[in-house]
């Protein structure tokens, strides 16, 4: 079974986490917290206010 976990507070989790490495039968997998991205996070909504269709943004993008 898998199962995935997402703890608000960083502390708490830090305490959970060493809660299940105590227990023999929990095998825990450790994944790229959503931070190592930043980037993608800082041009969220950058084309939100744009005027531009997605017909315009394709016949600039096919001109290259």
């Amino acid at each position: 079974m898998k199962l995935t976990i997402r703890i608000k507070d960083e502390e708490k989790g830090t305490h959970l986490i060493q809660l299940l490495q105590d227990l023999d039968f929990i095998e825990i997998e450790k994944n790229i917290p959503e931070k190592a991205y930043p980037f993608f996070q800082n041009i969220s909504g950058v084309w939100k206010n744009s005027q531009i269709t997605l017909e315009e943004l394709r016949k600039k993008a096919w001109k290259r």
